[in-house]
Parts: C-alpha cells; sequence; structure tokens
C-alpha cells in the first residue's frame, strides 16, 4: 500500500468535510469511557469500553473489518475472566491489530502504533493549526483587524449591560460565570481523565502505518568488509574454542547435577538439598539464556556452522547439555518450592524455565530445517503470547495459596508451617484456601484463632465490596459463588467453636 493510497484513505479529519467520522466518534466515546471507568470498580466495564472504541475504529473506517474480528474476540477474551496487567496488555494489542486491519501492517507498525499513538491527536491537532489556508487577496493590518471588533465589542457590552440591570435572570447568569466560581466547580482529575481518554481512543479512530522517511539517491552506504571484526569475534576458529569450552564446563555441572539431584546423593556436610536447590535455580536459567544467545549468533545464516561438521555436532550436544541443564533447575525449583512454600516468583520462574526450554528446541528445529534467525525470533514470540495469553485466564493467588495450604506442615505433616501472612496478602482468592485450612487441618494448630480472623476479614471483604456490574468478572462471579458452598458454613462453625 503506498502511502497515496494511505492519505486518501485516511484524510485529515480536521479539513472541512471530514470532521464528522474520526473526530465525532472520538468525542462520543469520552462520556462512555467516564460512565464506564471514571472513580469506578473496573472490571465487565472496561471489556464494554474496549467494544465500544472497537466498533467505534470500525465505523470510523466505514467497515468492519470482519479478517480482524476473530483475532479482537481472542484478544478481549481474558478482560471477561479478570482485569489485570495481562488481560489489558492483550486487549490492546487485539485492538492495534483490528484497528490496523484494513492496512496490511507488520510488527513494526505495531510498535509504533503502541509506542507513538498516545501522541497522535496532539500531532494532528498541530498540523491543523499550522496548515496553509489561501489568503485574501488584500489582507489587512492587526490594526484593521482590530478596529473591525471595536463596535461590535462595545455595543455587545452595553446591551449586556442593559438586560442585566433590566432582568434578574441575566444578572444572577452573569454572577454566575464569575471565573472563580467556575473553576471551584470544574473537576480537573475528571478533565485529565477525559483528555486521557481522548488521546488514547484517537489512533482507533483514525489509525494509519509509519510512513518510510526519503532517502537521498545520491547516498551511498558502504558495505563492510565480510572478514572484519565479526569474522575475528564468531568466526569458525573462536565458534570452535568456545563450544569445546563450553561443553567441558557444562559437562561437570551436568555431571553434579545428576549426582546430587537426579540420583540424590549425599551432599557435603551443612549443605541441604533446599540450599542446594536455591543456590542454582534461577542463576541456571540466566546461564540458559545466555547459551540461547550465543547459539542464535553462532548458527546465524553463512556462519561457521554451515560449513563445518564438527561444530554443527557440538552446537547440538551443547544444545542438549543446555536442556539438561534447563531440566536441573526445574527440578532445583521443585525441591526448594517442596521445602519452603511456593510464591509468585518461584511460579512465574516455573513458566519462565519452560519456555526457555521451548527456546532451545526451536535453535535445534532452525538448524535442521535451515530456518532464518528471523524465524527463530517469530516462533519464540508466538510461544511467549501463547503463555502469557493463557496466564491470563490463570487464578495464580488461588493457585499459590492452595498449594502453600496443601504441603503446610499442619496439613501434611513434612515441609514449612502455613506463612499466614503471606497467605492472606494473596488477597480475596485465598479465602478458599483459608477454608479448606480451618476444616481439614487434623489438629487445631496454634495459630489456628490467627487463621480464622485473617479468614473473617477477608470474607468480610469481600461481601462488603460489591463491585456492582461495572467490575464484574468471571473470576469474581465464582468466588461470589462460592461465599454460598457448604465449606464455607464449615469453616465458619469452627472458627465459632474456636472463640
Amino acid at each position: 500500500m503506498t502511502s497515496q493510497t494511505i492519505t486518501s484513505a485516511f484524510p485529515n479529519p480536521f479539513v472541512p468535510g471530514t470532521l464528522s467520522r474520526p473526530a465525532i466518534i472520538a468525542i462520543a466515546l469520552v462520556p462512555c469511557a467516564d460512565y464506564l471507568l471514571f472513580d469506578q470498580k473496573i472490571g465487565l466495564s472496561l471489556f464494554i469500553f474496549a467494544v465500544l472504541l472497537a466498533i467505534g475504529s470500525a465505523l470510523a473506517r466505514g467497515a468492519l473489518a470482519a479478517p480482524g474480528i476473530p483475532f479482537l474476540v481472542l484478544a478481549l477474551l481474558p478482560l471477561i475472566e479478570s482485569v489485570g496487567p495481562l488481560s489489558i496488555g492483550f486487549a490492546v494489542i487485539g485492538l492495534i491489530g483490528f484497528a490496523l486491519t484494513s492496512l496490511h501492517p507488520r510488527p513494526p507498525h505495531f510498535l509504533w502504533f503502541a509506542g507513538t499513538g498516545i501522541s497522535w491527536l496532539y500531532r494532528d491537532l498541530y498540523a491543523a493549526a499550522t496548515r496553509k489556508r489561501p489568503a485574501p487577496a488584500t489582507p489587512l493590518p492587526w490594526s484593521g483587524r482590530l478596529l473591525q471588533w471595536l463596535v461590535p465589542a462595545v455595543l455587545f457590552s452595553a446591551f449586556l449591560w442593559l438586560f442585566s440591570r433590566a432582568n434578574p435572570l441575566i444578572e444572577a447568569g452573569l454572577a454566575a460565570m464569575n471565573p472563580m466560581i467556575a473553576l471551584a466547580q470544574i473537576n480537573f482529575g475528571r478533565l485529565l481523565f477525559w483528555l486521557s481518554v481522548l488521546s488514547a481512543v484517537w489512533p482507533f479512530v483514525r489509525p494509519r502505518l509509519r510512513r518510510k522517511p526519503p532517502t537521498a539517491s545520491a547516498t551511498v552506504v558502504a558495505a563492510a568488509p565480510a572478514d572484519g571484526w565479526i569474522g575475528l569475534v564468531l568466526g569458525p576458529a573462536s565458534i570452535l574454542r568456545s563450544l569445546v569450552l563450553f561443553n567441558g564446563l557444562f559437562a561437570i555441572q551436568s555431571a553434579l547435577d545428576i549426582a546430587y539431584l537426579w540420583n540424590g546423593n549425599t551432599l557435603p556436610d551443612h549443605l541441604s538439598f533446599a540450599a542446594y536447590a536455591h543456590r542454582g535455580a534461577y542463576p541456571l536459567v540466566v546461564t540458559a539464556l545466555l547459551a540461547g544467545a550465543f547459539l542464535i549468533a553462532a548458527t546465524r545464516k553463512g556462519g561457521a556452522a554451515e560449513r563445518s561438521g564438527l561444530i554443527r555436532l557440538l552446537i547440538h550436544l551443547w544444545t542438549a547439555q543446555n536442556l539438561l541443564l534447563v531440566a536441573s533447575s526445574i527440578l532445583r525449583l521443585d525441591l526448594y518450592v517442596a521445602a519452603y512454600s511456593l510464591t509468585y516468583l518461584r511460579f512465574a520462574a516455573f513458566i519462565w524455565m519452560l519456555l526457555t526450554a521451548g527456546g532451545l528446541v526451536l535453535i535445534l528445529v532452525r538448524m535442521m530445517f535451515d530456518k532464518s534467525n528471523g524465524w527463530l525470533i517469530t516462533a519464540n514470540l508466538v510461544n511467549l503470547a501463547a503463555a502469557l495469553y493463557v496466564s491470563a485466564f490463570v487464578d495464580f493467588p488461588g493457585i499459590v495459596a492452595g498449594y502453600n495450604v496443601r504441603h503446610s506442615y499442619e496439613m501434611s505433616g513434612s515441609g514449612t508451617h502455613l506463612d499466614l501472612d503471606y497467605l492472606k496478602s494473596l488477597g480475596p482468592m485465598a479465602l478458599p484456601a483459608f477454608d479448606a485450612y480451618l476444616v481439614g487441618v487434623p489438629a487445631k494448630p496454634p495459630i489456628f484463632t490467627e487463621a480464622c480472623w485473617d479468614r473473617d476479614e477477608l470474607a468480610d471483604r469481600i461481601r462488603t465490596n460489591q463491585p456492582g456490574w461495572r467490575g464484574w468478572s468471571l473470576r469474581r462471579w465464582r468466588l461470589d459463588r462460592y461465599l454460598t458452598s457448604p465449606l464455607v458454613a464449615t469453616a465458619e462453625r469452627q472458627c465459632a467453636q474456636a472463640r
């Protein structure tokens, strides 16, 4: 699509005759956002506004852009489950893709849209203000234009004063127009919200692609020599030596993991399995990421790996060792969680380790099928997007709380004691875990009464903090239904007896 086509498809909305669609739709979306979002509990209302924004974007283009609707629906579904950073991020990506559907954008256009879209309104306003207009045949000097307003202004003021003296309603109206009184009535927070909404919706109702800057035909860029410093840093000799050293070092680490983690051999004195696992869980993931970056560079198109069978063999061997390294990291983290309970960070580390292992497998696939680095990056981004999308539907607080209760010392007879402060910090979604603990604990521990108080505080917070239909979400709906379950009544009876 040429820039001329883009210009004709999306004319300047401030030019007379073209204001009606994008500008009016953007202005109409502002009161919708005010009603749904301003000073309200955010939930279903954000999903509704996203749908309205998508409809406004389609109306501004004059078409529903049917090919982009399935992608938009998938992107907005996480908002129904729960409003959070992931669900909002997917909604923004879906809306950007829907807005650009008819323009056939590439990934750089998505990034440019997300990074600069908030400023498009002000750029268009500036363009409209500085747009050259046809000058009159005989322009008047500023003094002449001022004199043209002298008589109307003087007579208008005189008439207004006379009417105010004759009509008390006009007098009261003028008194109410006192600028200090008007300023006292203005909610500047709301004005800032309106301006932010208008700036945010503007790029969706008037999308455009990034235009390439003009290139000077006389500019000639000299090609870098193929055997320059890159040939020395990532040449066959450098890569071969690196792989020999890396494979030897990784073999030592893998042998230690096999001996102590996988076979359970006795560790040296003053070193527990939990401490051994904790020392290596996160550094090994960083190691695997650095290894992946080196593998990408070593297996680039036209690199040494394409010309040497030995280098390819060492790369396959080292990749296999990295996969074993990631597997050992997962086992280390599992041992550490078993000893010290589960947290958000440790849960995220599990997911990150799986993504790292997937990236290493993709490197092998890239070499086997002779794919480009662009294909490898795209495949990893798809994996990452899929993991984040699934995570948007996962109740992480409930999972973490349930795991910690089931594997606590009070419930299982092993592991660590239940950390009530952390359990409470997980928020209302931890209430089912509290109830499972209070009902299922074999013997009432010393912290039983404290757990009852924390549990009742969460339940009261849920019952009193009713968000209304604007704050509705599937997760909140499931929590409200849980409050009517028999387990809740049993837990409340247990607490009443304990007190």
